[in-house]
């Protein structure tokens, strides 16, 4: 650790022409900056000492200045990550850092100085200002849309022959691709996009594709800590590595852990953080950044597993949110937003909780998707999967979902709930006993266990609740539906003791020893 406090310009962001100039000609001074959301906070940075906080103003128009790239080994600025895994961290870049990123972009995308750029992305996020400074290096124009991306803009100005190019996220991407007349034939128009921050399936490459047939298209990956680390040109690519993030270019390097997270190394890896006790040190002594993301290679290139952290133990089975989010979606067929996150489970280790924002009529039919993309991995989750209705999903500023809030919500809600029969233990009929065990579903006469989506764990769960209630249960109930096993119980005296056939209480040994 290095207790040197840093000196450095404050600029407050504002998604403005203005605020790009700024960045740039403190670039040009060699100032350090950092952006704040207000003076307030301009001193209350930690580790940081503030001579002057900048007020940008509000103008968006184009950016037309060039501006040539800087490899100076100095500290640039302080950019703060997105915060998906808990609080923000101050991340010191170099010029170096930031220069070789630049000039990667622009060998990867064959950019020139006829490029004319729609920057989807704001300024202040780290993807938009670094598409300002390629462009500015080149010699072209970027384009601010003053209300933001706007597809219907985007369309105009590409048929009008006034944009060439687009950076933009998947989030707003999937918009132009729930409705491809937007774009339509002016698509042909595009020579350049990238795309970053959320990963993408490969079929939406192939949409984001086929929308735009003439363009050289480049996704990347990386972190605020290693930007673009790999690149992969989804126009030239081949289908069996569009589900990659591409490989890495030039100097930099990527390698993976015994556990399978994906380590970085190269001159654009930031070499620190910054907080109160000053500077720390983000790589190893060989020069490796260690991240929380998971990734497998083949044939050279990286495909991203999700995050570490994210990853859900559903009773020893092994689910990360992102691919069941795909699968999911693909059942929808529908722009219903939804994302996947973990949540404590008493018997599972982890549960899983689809969230779905602003269609809460849907809840069922989301239940429904998620029920079989889970069995179609192999996975029966049963009183495990909860699904959650809210107005809106909580995201970073590039979109990224924070699957933590959505857990702190879910146990929020868990917690404030009013008290109902199944919680005061009121179970007076089958019916009733099956809306406990299988809470959020709705639970109809001809229902059964099966269709509900019992697994093995459940059942057990489910046998002792009957039977210690209705008596025995019959063989093969987990088929009959919640009326015939009405009709059963009504006929059935409580049993004094609960009866477990042998087949059962093997499956129950072998999950206990799974979990």
């Amino acid at each position: 650790m290095n207790s040197v406090t840093l000196q450095a310009t404050a600029i407050i962001r504002k998604n403005s022409i203005s605020f790009v100039e700024q960045m740039f000609a403190l670039y040009a001074a060699r100032r350090p900056l950092v952006l704040v959301s207000s003076a307030d906070q301009a001193n209350e940075l930690p580790g940081i000492e503030v001579d002057r906080c900048i007020d940008p103003g509000d103008q968006t128009s184009w950016l037309t200045a060039q501006h040539p790239v800087i490899l100076d080994d100095q500290p640039a600025q302080v950019s703060y990550t997105s915060g998906t895994e808990g609080l923000p961290k101050g991340i010191l870049l170099t010029y170096r850092n930031l220069g070789y990123t630049t000039g990667r972009i622009i060998e990867v995308m064959q950019m020139t100085d006829e490029i004319r750029e729609y920057v989807g992305v704001p300024a202040t996020f780290s993807f938009g200002m670094a598409r300002f400074r390629a462009v500015s290096a080149m010699g072209g124009q970027s384009y601010m849309p003053p209300r933001g991306f706007d597809p219907m803009e985007l369309a105009r100005m590409l048929k009008a022959g006034q944009v060439n190019a687009l950076s933009a996220v998947p989030t707003l991407l999937r918009i132009l691709l729930a409705d491809p007349s937007i774009i339509g034939d002016a698509g042909r128009a595009l020579r350049w996009m990238e795309i970053g921050s959320q990963p993408m399936t490969a079929a939406e490459k192939r949409q984001v594709r086929a929308m735009f047939p003439n363009a050289r298209i480049v996704q990347h990956y990386g972190l605020t800590e290693a930007s673009r680390s790999t690149f992969l040109v989804i126009s030239d690519a081949s289908d069996a590595m569009l589900d990659s993030v591409g490989h890495p270019v030039g100097e930099a390097e990527v390698q993976l852990s015994p556990d399978n997270r994906i380590r970085i190394r190269g001159p654009h890896v930031a070499r620190s953080r910054i907080d109160a006790q000053g500077l720390h040190p983000l790589t190893d002594a060989e020069g490796w950044l260690q991240t929380n993301d998971l990734g497998h290679m083949q044939d050279g290139h990286l495909f991203f597993d999700g995050r570490a952290d994210d990853l859900i133990n559903c009773g020893g089975q092994k689910i990360v949110p992102d691919q069941l989010e795909d699968r999911i979606r693909a059942r929808l067929k529908s722009s219903v937003q939804i994302a996947v996150a973990k949540v404590p489970d008493a018997q599972r280790g982890d549960g899983v909780l689809v969230a779905l924002a602003g269609a809460p009529d849907q809840t069922a039919r989301v239940k429904e998707a998620a029920t079989a993309a889970l069995s179609e991995m192999g996975i029966s989750a049963g009183s495990a999967l909860h699904v959650m209705a809210l107005d809106t999903l909580p995201v970073t500023g590039t979109g990224k979902v924070q699957r933590r809030v959505l857990a702190d919500q879910f146990a929020l809600r868990k917690v404030t709930a009013p008290a109902t029969a199944q919680a005061k233990g009121e179970i007076t009929d089958v019916r009733s006993l099956f809306r406990h065990e299988f809470a959020g579903q709705k639970i109809g006469p001809d229902d059964t266990f099966e269709s509900l989506g019992g697994d093995s764990l459940h059942y057990i769960q489910f046998s002792l609740a009957y039977e210690a209630r209705f008596g025995q249960l019959p063989d093969g109930w987990e088929k009959f539906t919640v009326t015939r096993l009405q009709t059963h119980a009504d006929g059935s005296g409580t049993s004094t003791w609960r009866h477990l056939e042998s087949a059962t209480l093997t499956r129950a040994f072998f999950m206990i020893c799974i979990v």
